[in-house]
């Protein structure tokens, strides 16, 4: 959070070297709503737009819908912060795209959904989901309609539409990982846009970067890019820039960029890498330090420090293992333990001075970012990997969840396809 303001100056003076017909920034425009931080948010935006035009949604971090706002005043938290509400949040954004609309809808939120022409033959669908009238994120039926409405009407008229809404339409990678990320009613809501004729969507919130294809029932394909986060724990080497070029046959050309540097970061990559492999190190170094500490990181990152913390006893030499060894001593620790069944001498000799730790961080950046570390299934690092995941399920064979990790596993080692680094769409 430190950084934040530095880290987006960069990227929008990026943008501003070879300025595009209009920039859009898919919702979660601040961290937890706070009021403070959305108006400093909005000057950078009036600022870009003085060269660009620049088109936003909002997401529920942003009208602070968990009731958290905080205060960072050193180590010291605190809550009195004022936010943002979310009836307020169209009124206070209106510049940057709604009022430039051609069409809206009024949630049941007081927040809106628009549609506005951003080039020659091109209209952006730009979609609040924040609520579905059901708990979830997602759309009531009259909010629907008008979706559908919107997706033909641009088709009469000969306009290709680009949709962007916030949470996930696909669940990409697994479900396992990321089907709480999306809308409800995620496949249903998928195909009324695909059989409306809307063929591609933007999308953000899950902080991975992917491109995924869903096919409706009726045949009809919609295609979805899911960008990563630009700041915060998972920011690590994600493109900070995803750039979009529509062809003369109306596909579209995705070429992502990563930032190179910002003011106190000579190298942005380095600098956010090591920020996001926080989020293994931190818990797994606790736990060689006490269970209160333990506790407390997993607290820190969001988890239930109290309730797995207790599992310590059972973590530590775990933990121990992936933070000193290299990959030949793992290799020979876990072949004692599995009889030689599951991993191959040869492919430990081969990566025998990687670091395990290095691996892990590796397989964390390739689930941020389909584009990044992807390799063969037919190499020594995917199968060291995914032996090395599959241990549970070869021991719990009927436990449905350690099938899934492993499926989780080739996606992520794979990679994405497309890779979101360059692709037609």
């Amino acid at each position: 959070l430190e950084e934040t303001g530095e880290i987006i100056d960069a990227a929008f003076e990026k943008i501003l070297e070879d300025p595009p017909a209009a920039v859009m920034i898919a919702g979660d425009l601040s961290d937890d709503g706070e009021r403070i931080c959305h108006e400093e948010f909005r000057e950078k935006l009036r600022e870009l737009q003085k060269h660009v035009p620049v088109y936003v949604i909002t997401a529920t971090h942003d009208w602070c819908c968990d009731e958290n706002p905080r205060r960072f005043t050193g180590g010291e938290v605190t809550n009195d912060v004022e936010t943002v509400p979310h009836e307020e949040l169209s009124e206070f954004y209106r510049e940057f795209g709604l009022d430039r609309a051609i069409s809206s809808y009024k949630t049941h939120l007081g927040i809106y959904s628009y549609v506005a022409q951003i080039a020659d033959g091109v209209r952006l669908l730009a979609l609040n989901d924040d609520q579905n009238g059901k708990g979830r994120a997602g759309y009531t039926p009259d909010h629907m309609a008008w979706v559908e409405e919107q997706i033909r009407k641009a088709k009469e008229d000969g306009q290709l539409m680009i949709g962007m809404e916030h949470h996930l339409l696909i669940a990409h990678i697994h479900p396992f990982i990321t089907s709480g990320h999306c809308v409800g009613d995620r496949e249903e809501v998928a195909s009324k846009l695909a059989d409306a004729g809307l063929r591609y969507m933007f999308v953000g919130h899950s902080h991975i970067q992917r491109i995924d294809t869903f096919v409706s029932p009726s045949g009809n394909p919609i295609t979805e890019v899911n960008i990563g986060s630009r700041l915060g724990f998972t920011a690590a080497q994600l493109p900070q820039l995803c750039n979009v070029t529509v062809t003369d046959d109306n596909r579209l050309h995705i070429v992502t960029e990563h930032l190179e540097s910002f003011e106190g970061a000579d190298d942005a990559q380095e600098f956010l890498k090591a920020h996001a492999v926080q989020m293994i190190d931190l818990p797994l170094k606790g736990i060689l330090v006490s269970r209160e500490e333990f506790g407390k990181r997993l607290d820190a990152l969001g988890a239930n420090g109290k309730k797995i913390s207790a599992l310590r006893p059972i973590a530590k030499p775990i933990a121990k293992l992936l933070l000193e060894s290299d990959v030949m001593s793992f290799y020979k620790k876990v072949n004692r333990l599995t009889f030689g069944k599951i991993l191959r001498k040869e492919d430990a000799e081969e990566l025998a001075d990687m670091k395990v730790i290095d691996i892990v961080h590796n397989v964390l950046l390739s689930f941020l970012d389909g584009g990044m570390n992807r390799v063969e299934r037919d190499s020594a690092y995917y199968r060291l990997v995914t032996g090395t995941i599959s241990i549970p399920s070869r021991i719990m064979k009927n436990n449905s969840l350690f099938r899934k990790l492993n499926e989780c596993a080739d996606a992520i080692l794979t990679g994405s396809d497309p890779d979101p680094e360059d692709a037609i769409i």
